[in-house]
């Protein structure tokens, strides 16, 4: 599977990207490092994001500093790149 993990690079994203590495594709998503950066307060650059980032088939966000509406944002984003099946 290729998963995204949101905050990635923080004490608890590290630990699941960690976990998951072994047995599947792991892209990492940040503020400041990681595959693709991204501001999930930000509605074109979560979209800029999925662009960048393809089809992935499970999203895992552990960013720890998320103003609320970074979650409308990123609740409302349309993700045609994740795998449905």
């Amino acid at each position: 599977m290729r998963i995204l993990i949101i905050g990635g690079k923080g004490t608890i994203g590290k630990s699941v990207a960690n976990h998951l590495a072994d047995s599947h594709e792991i892209i990492i998503g940040g503020r400041s490092n990681g595959d693709v950066i991204v501001d999930i307060a930000d509605m074109e650059s979560l979209t800029a994001m999925f662009e960048k980032v393809g089809e992935i088939d499970a999203i895992v966000c552990s960013e720890s500093d998320i103003p609320e509406e970074g979650w409308v944002h990123f609740c409302m984003i349309p993700i045609s790149g994740l795998n449905k099946n």
